[in-house]
């Protein structure tokens, strides 16, 4: 396939508003190139998109003004965005290399989301490929990181990876594209152009075509990553409210399906950043622990051992809610939601089964309060004797991470109702009841 505009076919189509990240050098200035001479035989919206990340003082602002000298002659719509990457790098403990790149996306999404555009197109080639995977095998990567950069991962896309360094040199030659240098780029201090400049060359003289046969691996290695992630029976993974519930049939799995599952499970909850083999690893073992044990992991991600389950839930919660007196009306309680009483005498008949409580006003008294469950509670559950309210919470296998913030309406000892779950025999509605109070739940749990 010929380094021309006709090769945009199968990444661009008509009405497509697409943004392109433009730094000023051979790769990028080649790819608005053809960029902008698609977009006059097909109808696309073109904006060209320039990253100052404030590093290179005068260099960085002759690049911005050679971009934006480059668009202006072509007609090209361009927007400058600086960023600070010293600051985000000390702030988040990262390499000036991940602050960079992070930035930097999060700028693209953020300006696709304000210009209603659809794709992000970025100038990666084969020789980038090539770097790339050889720097996730070095760091110890699974099949998924040593299938490299894909030509399409969600809004990013990229055309030129295919094409070569001199592919890309030679089109900007015949066709008179300037372009310019960032001396940074031979700064063998960052990872990448130590890889680059000092590593591929010496084994280019062992392995000529290594470029190619790393691409060539990158590319068997994604067919097999996504043949295996065909193979993951998802319904085992249950997402939730701020949480991913874990079926215990992904422990007997082959662990190349019961590691992606934790993955994808991290991934859920947005934190599978810093997560390690190691911690996926200590998730699954999880599942032969006893009930009620539990994990620590970073990203503020926290596992328990749930009866035949293991939930991941992001963040936790360390603080008892307050005691509230029960009042007619709503009762806000921190990290479970609202509670609603409501006065329905006279209004309906009580709809039992419909998951909200129906009591009788007059066997509450006023002392009681919504509170969290404490040593020697007492619950008589409806149509049931008396038991510790733990044994309750027990029987009816309520999670122990949830059991210090479960509402119950009390009076000193004597547990009255069990938010969500069940009421006392002494509060219920009978043929003598005068007053029906209807008690709704919604909660974050």
């Amino acid at each position: 396939m010929a380094l021309e505009k006709g090769l945009l076919n199968g990444f661009l189509k008509k009405g497509d508003k697409v943004i392109v990240g433009v730094s000023g050098g051979a790769d990028s200035m080649c790819l608005l190139s053809l960029v902008n001479d698609f977009s006059k035989d097909v109808d696309i919206d073109v904006l060209a998109v320039h990253i100052n990340h404030n590093l290179r003082d005068a260099e960085a602002k002759r690049d911005e003004m050679f971009v934006c000298n480059f668009c202006k002659q072509l007609g090209i719509n361009v927007k400058n965005i600086h960023i600070n990457v010293v600051s985000y790098a000390e702030k988040e403990s990262k390499t000036i290399e991940q602050a960079a790149r992070e930035l930097r996306y999060d700028a693209f999404n953020k300006l696709l989301k304000e210009q209603k555009a659809n794709k992000i197109l970025v100038a990666h080639h084969k020789s980038d490929q090539a770097e790339t995977v050889l720097m996730h095998i070095a760091r110890g990567s699974s099949i998924k990181g040593a299938s490299g950069m894909k030509d399409f991962s969600g809004e990013i896309v990229r055309p030129l990876l295919n094409f070569s360094k001199d592919d890309i040199l030679k089109y900007c030659d015949e066709n008179n594209i300037e372009y310019i240098e960032d001396s940074s780029n031979s700064d063998v201090k960052y990872s990448r152009n130590y890889i680059r400049h000092d590593i591929m060359p010496k084994l280019k003289k062992l392995y000529p075509s290594i470029e190619s046969n790393l691409c060539d691996f990158a590319r068997l290695c994604l067919r097999d990553d996504d043949f295996i992630d065909s193979q993951l029976p998802l319904e085992l993974l249950q997402e939730e409210k701020n949480k991913v519930v874990l079926d215990e049939k992904i422990y007997s799995l082959h662990s190349a399906l019961s590691t992606r599952l934790v993955k994808k499970a991290f991934e859920k909850l947005n934190a599978f950043a810093d997560m390690e083999e190691k911690h996926i690893l200590q998730v699954l073992e999880l599942f032969t622990y006893k009930n009620g044990a539990e994990i620590s992991l970073p990203n503020k991600i926290y596992a328990y051992k749930e009866y035949d389950k293991v939930v991941l839930i992001k963040g936790k919660s360390q603080t008892k809610n307050k005691e509230q007196k029960f009042i007619l009306g709503e009762t806000k309680i921190k990290g479970y939601g609202s509670i609603y009483a409501l006065d329905i005498t006279g209004k309906q008949d009580p709809e039992f089964g419909d998951g909200n409580h129906y009591l009788d006003m007059h066997k509450i008294p006023f002392s009681a309060i919504w509170r969290t469950k404490k040593d020697g509670d007492i619950f008589a559950k409806l149509g049931s004797g008396s038991k510790k309210l733990a044994d309750y919470f027990t029987d009816k296998k309520i999670p122990k991470r949830l059991r210090d913030t479960i509402p119950v309406l009390a009076v000193g000892n004597k547990i009255l109702v069990v938010a969500g779950y069940d009421i006392a025999e002494g509060v219920k509605i009978t043929s003598k009841t005068e007053q029906i109070i209807k008690v709704i739940y919604q909660t974050n749990l």
